[in-house]
């Protein structure tokens, strides 16, 4: 999968275009596809869940508000 990363602290040109392998989430973790991302929200959908989560199922949208960090909810 493509994937920007960072190897080091820095201004945007640190940012690198790559192509990483695909995460497997452990047992408590959900993979999140991001659809788009902007400075202050990330929409996307639940790709994958680990064997021990069940409030959260995939194909199922999130939104995230990083200004709120305890709401974290699947829409």
């Amino acid at each position: 999968m493509k994937a920007i990363v960072w190897t080091r602290y820095g201004r945007p040109e640190v940012l690198q275009l790559r192509e990483v392998e695909k995460p497997t989430p452990r047992n408590d973790e959900v993979l999140i596809k991001i659809h788009a991302a902007t400075v202050f929200q990330g929409d996307g959908e639940i790709e994958a869940i680990g064997k021990d989560v069940d409030h959260f199922k995939v194909a199922a949208g999130v939104v995230d508000n990083p200004l709120n960090p305890k709401q974290h909810a699947g829409a």
